[in-house]
């Protein structure tokens, strides 16, 4: 069997690129293979046009912003963060549970002004982001380049 597209472009499912000239990116592959936009839903040709012209730019998982929020957050003792069905993104103490769109906190929490932070992160996640986790893998990734 043959690469799909995403693989030979390099994008891995889940990794967030901007179509250049459309709305509602940031746009995402699902494990499916689909191409998706920020409202969950499934591309429209034009889209696939764009993409096989190289009209898209790859996001980082993380901006160096969001980096610096994840080691201050850790520093101050927050070890998970998730974003609720609004698109408001909250770092945990304890690890939150969720009850559809919304998570519930164990323990002390805030939100991160500005819902337009943390495009890794999905309002549809099952589970709230290991901080400890996410920022072993930024070190590793910043280590190998």
């Amino acid at each position: 069997m043959g690469k799909s597209i995403f693989e030979a472009l390099g994008i891995d499912p889940g990794q967030k690129i901007i179509i250049h000239g459309v709305v509602c990116n940031p746009h995402y592959i699902d494990e499916d293979g689909s191409l998706c936009d920020c409202l969950s839903g499934v591309a429209n040709e034009l889209k696939w046009e764009l993409i096989a012209r190289g009209d898209y730019t790859i996001l980082p998982l993380y901006t160096a912003d969001e980096i610096a929020i994840l080691r201050g957050a850790k520093a101050a003792g927050y070890n998970y963060i998730a974003k609720d069905q609004n698109g408001d993104v909250f770092v945990y103490e304890e690890k939150p549970g969720k009850n559809g769109g919304t998570w519930y906190p164990g323990k002390q929490y805030f939100m991160i002004m500005g819902s337009e932070k943390f495009a890794a992160i999905s309002r549809d996640d099952p589970e709230p982001l290991d901080i400890a986790a996410a920022l072993d893998e930024i070190d590793r990734e910043e280590q190998d380049q």
